[in-house]
């Protein structure tokens, strides 16, 4: 994939993490977003674009708090909800889910958005990785969140589901 941005500032462990789809019929008419890790430019913000479509082209994602971004899903209505963790040995592991205002994402943006969960150690979760929306029969939408073991006796495979709120 040809990607908008140089990929000489893509870190070798932190790179291109999230790669997601648009809905076809929301602004970004299907294209394929990818999101840096931890790949920043000299403000801090994460490499990110839209590699094809009406709208392809580079745009950055504001970071906080120290958490990466690690995958992310749109929800039918074109919003983007970014899936982050954050690790230290002092404080261990966090993730959170981040709502993106899909109409926000154009080339030269530099996007943000609100928390719309968090969790840590207090909680059932680990090294989260991957994330998922599904639609029930009855509407609802729920985030389906996984983390993933490494293979190592350290960490756990887990899966979460979460009923999104409107």
């Amino acid at each position: 994939l040809a990607l908008p941005f140089p990929t000489s500032r893509l870190r070798g462990n932190g790179g291109i993490e999230a790669l997601v789809v648009s809905p076809a019929d929301a602004l970004l008419a299907g294209g394929v977003v990818a999101i840096s890790e931890k790949s920043v430019d000299e403000d801090g913000n994460n490499f990110a674009g839209i590699l094809n479509g009406p709208l392809a082209g580079e745009f950055r994602v504001r970071p906080h708090d120290g958490f990466e971004i690690t995958d992310g899903v749109f929800l039918p209505s074109g919003e983007l909800v970014l899936l982050e963790r954050r690790f230290s040995i002092a404080s261990g592991v966090a993730m959170r889910l981040r709502r993106i205002d899909g109409a926000s994402i154009r080339p030269g943006a530099i996007v943000d958005g609100p928390v719309i969960f968090e969790a840590d150690n207090a909680s059932e979760i680990d090294n989260m990785e991957g994330i998922d929306v599904v639609v029930a029969d009855d509407g609802s939408m729920h985030l389906i969140v996984v983390s993933d073991d490494n293979h190592s006796i350290l960490q756990r495979t887990v899966m979460l589901e979460f009923r999104l709120e409107p």
